[in-house]
């Protein structure tokens, strides 16, 4: 996991923004394959990634399958950023039966279905936010035969996560910068993310809501300190970060060298306790 220190934020150009003392670090988060496949009859599985699943009630195993005519298998041990559900299955030969396939991703339908006498592939390729101890569950019904289930494979992103440092207070938030190396992010609801710009001279912070655009240096503040997290994103940004001065860089400000024509602007609260 590749870890990104934020030592500053630049604007190129006549505007040099430093949040020195209250920057932290961004995590650049791998998406996970996590495959689920059966080699007996349980009610607990592991899926490769460790993530285990509950079978209610034990199916029968066969070959390289599980099967029963109503049953599901669910998990709460996936949790982020679920970028795609597919299910392997199929249901036993012969005619007269309705068999379904439902999928819940926290309380979201991502899939329902009818199943066939031939193996198929039900997929969803949405976007689903998971937090910890939320469930997937893949659910299956028949009126006669029974359903055969050969794998489940998910694929998520982790949470990112930073934390904001407990001496940037101001009148009762704590602030800090932050900027994702490899994924847009979702502006969560326990923390405020602002653009920073220049407006009349004069620096203006701006909230931001949706998604937010990897690479963009923003301003967070919240009502506590510590750790936090959000939910990254494979969709199309949706934030206007238009006018926003914040730059994410990995290297530490140690001159202005390069800046000789620049203005300098240091956000502060007092004159010993830097943003």
């Amino acid at each position: 996991m590749k870890q990104k220190l934020l030592n500053s934020f630049t604007w190129r150009g006549t505007l040099l923004v430093a949040l020195l003392s209250c920057a932290f670090s961004a995590w650049g988060q791998t998406e996970v394959t996590s495959t689920l496949t059966f080699t007996a009859s349980a009610t607990s599985y592991t899926a490769s990634d460790g993530s285990s699943w509950t079978a209610d009630p034990k199916p029968s195993y066969k070959s390289n399958h599980i099967s029963g005519t109503d049953f599901t298998l669910s998990t709460t041990s996936i949790s982020g950023t679920v970028t795609s559900v597919v299910v392997s299955a199929k249901r036993e030969n012969g005619n007269n039966s309705t068999n379904t396939l439902t999928v819940t991703v926290g309380n979201k339908t991502a899939i329902t279905g009818s199943i066939t006498t031939s193996q198929q592939n039900f997929t969803s390729s949405d976007e689903y936010y998971l937090d910890d101890n939320s469930e997937i569950e893949i659910s299956f019904t028949s009126t006669k035969k029974a359903n055969l289930l050969y794998s489940v494979v998910v694929k998520y992103i982790p949470k990112a996560t930073f934390s904001i440092s407990a001496q940037c207070a101001l009148d009762g938030k704590y602030y800090g910068t932050y900027s994702n190396d490899k994924w847009a992010f979702v502006v969560p609801n326990d923390v405020t993310v602002s653009k920073v710009s220049v407006n009349g001279g004069e620096l203006s912070v701006s909230p931001l809501s949706g998604i937010v655009s990897k690479e963009t240096g923003v301003l967070v503040s919240s009502t506590s300190a510590g750790n936090k997290s959000v939910f990254v994103s494979k969709k199309t940004a949706t934030a206007d970060v238009s006018g926003n001065m914040l730059h994410p860089s990995s290297e530490a400000m140690t001159s202005i060298e390069d800046y000789s024509d620049s203005y300098f602007y240091h956000l502060t609260f007092n004159d010993s306790n830097p943003l």
